[in-house]
């Protein structure tokens, strides 16, 4: 405490006003006791009681002089306590067992003065303490309590507090503004340490002036405002420690240029609360909780670290700062909102858990590492970004709708975007990349109803319809949607799958393969069996593997064709008048046990029967009528697995035909060698195959034959390991022609 180091005389004058004041005129020093309020004079010492009653004001006036009061010693009642304004250092000194009760105001305004406070002051109404430059000490174990409106400091000179320290009760029944240099100590770093409890029953509004620096507050304690706290300062802000707590009933708002850091266990929390300012929100190892919501729309940064946590019903990041949620968890047990521009990063270890999980404006949101979690709907819109890297997850319980334009990524192992419900591209030139260990997962189903919406499945990356696939459900004609699916990619349809359709559906599908595994568990139709629009579906295979473990079918809209009264644009180019569904087959494989389509093998692709290679299978034509093509650079695999046992490809009811030079590969399993001479009878069997057997290459094992040979008699290709003998050629064709009609029934 900053005491005046001359005691000299002490001499006070009580004088009774005509307003009903006592008036104390203190010179140098005073000292109140129990027993006695004494004075000394300059030439000598006089005692007299000048205590008050409960119905005297207190004035303390204008002296020369800088001067010191001491109270001590019992309870003093009285009406109000004033000093007059701009009274010259008057230094005010409370002891511990000293209780000053006032009925009124208690005013406390000299000019550079020392206040400290370690007994109990009562203010029945409205207060002021603080102006010019001011110390106020509230000490361990000391009670200030106002029934009003206190206002600390003054917007015409500075005021500062030291601080409340160890232990230390504030009690405020009404509201606090503090308009200044408030709650700083004297230096322009100082500290306010609330270690006891601080309660104000209606407001508390901290603030500092831009150009007096920055203030540091320290709460270690409990502080609680009945209505709002709002920290307004250009300084920094620390509740810290296990037993810290700063709570409001109505809102708690950062709108100045704090550093507000929350530490080590302490606790913050009010109905609403309100990150307003550009500075920084620091919270680690300890918890921030809304009762209503918690919004950060400033320009500043919020970090969680050290299991910290943020919570509320709804939790709003709407700024164009950043947030980083490192090992941390953010729960809105209502709805998670990321917008404006925010960039937030939930590192590993990080987790978001909310009811509801929205990504929107230009928000940019990098799962590194951690989880997000939405037990309901989520969606990402307008022109948010979104990436899932290092292993981030998020886990959707129900709809997951995609719309937006900005970038949407998920790579690394284990990275994966997930949803219980319908994942849904609906938003025009929405695009999501898959890739380098990277998943995108619809447990209930994947459909992509936005116009030129995509998926682009890259190097590693691994796309899951597990119930469902829907490809597109578009109403519109213009709507078209597509996959593309690269080297190294995978696409799984682990049951029902559909390009386009469903119903009224109009819109169109592609599908884009120049690489990678695509793979249909059950029957894909190209377009909906159950479809009544005009939807159309194209599957573009160029490179990589094409595996239909159910088939393949046209669907409602049968197969692919032009119809002038569907327009799809201009923009849809050669497929302005698209309807129905075809394979457009360039390259690479397919693997089947069943086609109900027109394929057309017509670049350099191999058709592989058979889904496994332990035995023999039977690839089957299931549409009357339809026609295998095969190009003189295409190929049929087939595997081998003793004379009799060995793969076929069975168009029965329809025709096969076979482009001089084309290629028929023969892979000899469970170690047949073919060594004795011998005919497989019906590798293919048609209706009609045409073609010239002579032109037809034979490789087995991967080596081309010269002496194999394919023959072509009556709707069954036959292959043998040697020429038979011109007497015996005519016996052998008109037996293997029987035992292919015998093998077909």
């Amino acid at each position: 405490m900053t005491r005046i180091p001359a005691l000299l005389c002490v001499c006070a004058l009580a004088v009774s006003a005509s307003f009903g004041a006592t008036l104390y005129n203190v010179v140098r020093t005073g000292s109140w006791n129990s027993d006695i309020w004494s004075t000394d004079s300059t030439s000598g010492t006089a005692t007299a009681d000048l205590r008050p009653t409960s119905a005297d004001a207190i004035v303390l006036l204008t002296h020369s002089g800088g001067a010191a009061l001491t109270i001590s010693g019992g309870t003093y009642n009285a009406a109000s306590f004033v000093t007059a304004l701009s009274l010259p250092r008057t230094d005010l000194f409370i002891s511990t067992d000293a209780s000053l009760v006032l009925g009124g105001a208690f005013t406390y305004q000299p000019l550079t003065s020392t206040f400290d406070l370690y007994g109990s002051v009562y203010a029945g109404a409205t207060s002021n303490v603080g102006r010019n430059d001011m110390r106020f000490t509230v000490y361990e174990g000391a009670l200030l309590t106002v029934s009003g409106h206190l206002t600390i400091g003054n917007t015409r000179t500075r005021t500062t507090i030291s601080g409340m320290v160890e232990g230390t009760n504030l009690t405020i029944s009404g509201s606090v503004n503090n308009t200044n240099y408030t709650w700083t100590n004297v230096t322009e770093t100082g500290t306010l340490s609330a270690r006891g409890t601080m309660v104000f029953n209606s407001t508390w509004t901290e603030a500092t002036t831009a150009t007096q620096g920055s203030a540091l507050t320290t709460i270690a304690g409990t502080v609680t405002a009945g209505s709002s706290i709002t920290f307004s300062t250009t300084g920094e802000v620390y509740v810290e420690g296990t037993s810290a707590s700063l709570c409001a009933t109505s809102f708690l708002a950062l709108t100045g240029n704090n550093v507000f850091t929350v530490r080590n266990n302490a606790r913050v929390g009010a109905s609403t609360v309100s990150f307003e300012s550009p500075g920084a929100v620091k919270i680690d190892n300890a918890s921030v909780a809304g009762g209503t919501w918690i919004a950060v729309t400033g320009a500043g940064s919020v970090t969680l670290t050290n299991g910290a946590s943020i919570s509320a019903p709804t939790v709003s990041f709407a700024s164009t700062g950043t947030v980083v949620v490192g090992d941390s968890t953010i729960t809105a047990d209502t709805r998670l909102a990321v917008g404006g521009s925010t960039a937030m990063t939930v590192a590993a270890g990080g987790v978001l858990n909310t009811s509801s999980l929205t990504f929107v404006g230009a928000s940019s949101v990098y799962v590194d590492g951690g989880r997000a979690y939405s037990t309901g709907a989520a969606s990402v819109a307008d022109s948010a970004n979104l990436t899932l890297t290092n292993g981030g997850q998020i886990s959707v319980s129900g709809n997951l709708a995609i719309s937006s334009k900005g970038d949407l990524l998920i790579s690394g192992s284990n990275s994966r975007l997930y949803a219980t419900g319908e994942l849904q591209l609906n938003g025009a030139g929405t695009t999501v990349t898959v890739e380098n260990g990277g998943t995108l997962w619809g447990k209930y189903t994947i459909r992509l109803d936005g116009d030129n919406s995509k998926i682009v499945i890259e190097d590693g990356g691994k796309v899951v319809a597990e119930d469902r696939f829907y490809g597109t459900r578009g109403s519109a004609q213009s709507v078209i949607a597509s996959i593309d699916l690269k080297d190294g990619g995978a696409f799984t349809a682990s049951a029902g799958a559909w390009l386009a359709g469903q119903g009224t559906a109009n819109g169109m599908f592609i599908f884009n393969q120049t690489g990678g595994t695509a793979s249909f568990a059950q029957t894909l139709g190209l377009t909906h069996t159950l479809g009544t629009g005009v939807a159309a579906a194209v599957y573009n295979l160029s490179g990589g593997v094409l595996v239909f473990n159910g088939g393949v079918t046209y669907g409602s809209t049968g197969e692919y064709h032009t119809d002038e009264a569907v327009d799809r644009g201009e923009d849809a180019g050669q497929y302005r008048n698209a309807v129905g569904s075809k394979i457009d087959w360039t390259g690479d494989e397919i693997v089947a046990e069943s086609v109900s389509i027109n394929l057309d093998n017509a670049g350099t692709g191999l058709l592989t029967v058979g889904l496994s290679s332990t035995s023999a299978k039977t690839l089957t034509a299931g549409l009357a009528g339809s026609i295998y093509t095969q190009s003189a650079t295409a190929g049929l695999g087939l595997d081998v697995f003793s004379d009799t046992s060995f793969d076929v490809l069975d168009w029965s009811g329809g025709t096969v035909v076979l482009e001089d030079g084309t290629n028929i590969y023969l892979t000899l399993r469970n170690g047949y060698s073919a060594d004795d001479e011998v005919t497989f009878v019906g590798m293919i069997l048609a209706d009609s195959i045409v073609g010239n057997a002579d032109a037809i290459n034979i490789y087995v094992n991967g080596v081309l034959m010269s002496d194999w040979y394919a023959q072509i008699v009556n709707g069954s290709l036959n292959v043998s390991n040697f020429i038979p003998e011109p007497a015996a050629a005519a016996a052998l064709f008109g037996l293997l022609a029987l035992l292919a009609v015998r093998r077909r029934r």
